[in-house]
């Protein structure tokens, strides 16, 4: 479709949506290695949601961003965060007005962390709440990460 004069591919979206893709079996899949974060132990899926549920809503996101983000503005409004799985792939999808640096991908390290039963729901919250970067999960490799969508109004 031909797009109004004026028309900002970036600043006129109005949401963005994700999806972290994780690979839980014993052995790495050559055919899946650029697309999936490989996971060999099994992960919690029910710890994940609940902390996943913590960061719903309209927060600063200073905990979920790259070192390397310098922007002033750090509250984002996540609409979305799922969890589901398909055989031996796990999906982390995230919807939101827009994202920091890196922000998906910490999400998905500090829900993995959730998953090995290393961070409870409570901790994902008080992370969030901590504006501290050092207090959320890793950053996962890129290899994973899928941009799905954007949305204009």
């Amino acid at each position: 479709a031909e797009a109004p004069d004026g028309f900002h591919a970036r600043g006129d979206c109005t949401g963005r949506a994700y999806r972290y893709t994780l690979l839980q079996r014993r052995t790495r899949s050559p055919l899946l290695r650029a697309r999936a974060h490989f996971m060999p132990s099994m992960l919690d899926l029910e710890r994940m949601k609940e902390a996943a549920g913590a960061l719903v809503g309209k927060h600063d996101f200073s905990t979920f961003r790259s070192s390397a983000d310098v922007r002033r503005h750090v509250v984002r409004t996540l609409k979305r965060l799922d969890i589901s799985s398909h055989g031996e792939l796990v999906f982390i999808d995230a919807e939101a007005d827009s994202f920091l640096q890196n922000m998906v991908r910490i999400i998905a390290g500090t829900l993995v962390e959730a998953g090995k039963g290393r961070l409870s729901a409570g901790d994902v919250q008080a992370a969030l709440e901590a504006r501290d970067r050092r207090r959320a999960g890793p950053t996962l490799p890129a290899a994973g990460l899928c941009f799905m969508c954007a949305r204009f109004d």
